[in-house]
């Protein structure tokens, strides 16, 4: 991921809202960039997150 700059934004804090999932670390992600949703609850599906980067603005993920 990188912000409209070309910056890394790896580490960066995803906020999602009003979702109980406040930070989601790249080593929760799986070799693939996907996330086990069992871990956070969440049944099986596709979802759309809509993310807040803390600390960068036109951000694209």
């Amino acid at each position: 991921m990188t912000d409209a700059d070309g910056r890394s934004l790896a580490g960066a804090k995803i906020l999602t809202e009003p979702s109980p999932i406040s930070e989601i670390a790249p080593s929760r992600s799986r070799s693939d960039g996907s996330f086990d949703l069992a871990r956070y609850g969440l049944p099986p599906g596709r979802y759309t997150v809509t993310a807040r980067l803390e600390g960068y603005q036109d951000a694209s993920v």
